[in-house]
C-alpha cells in the first residue's frame, strides 16, 4: 500500500516554505536595496563635492554611473 501513496512524491508547493526561508529572502533583498541606496547617496555627495570643485563633467559621470544600478536594480 506504501506504493500507492503519490504524496510521498510530490514536492512541496512554493508557498509552503519554511518560516526561516521566507524571512532570510526577505532580509536579502532589503540589505540589497540599502546597499544600492547607500551606493546612491555617497555618489550624490561625491558628485556634488567635483561640480563644486569645477569638474561638472566628473560630477554628472559619477552621479549617473553609480545612481543607475539603483534606477535598474531597485
Amino acid at each position: 500500500m506504501a506504493r500507492m501513496n503519490p504524496g510521498q512524491r510530490i514536492a512541496p508547493a512554493s508557498e509552503d516554505l519554511p518560516a526561516p526561508a521566507c524571512c532570510e529572502v526577505l532580509a536579502a533583498r532589503r540589505a540589497r536595496r540599502m546597499r544600492l541606496l547607500l551606493l546612491t547617496v555617497a555618489a550624490s555627495v561625491l558628485a556634488v563635492a567635483a561640480i563644486s570643485a569645477g569638474l561638472p563633467a566628473t560630477g554628472l559621470a559619477v552621479y549617473l554611473a553609480v545612481t543607475l544600478p539603483f534606477a535598474f536594480f531597485s
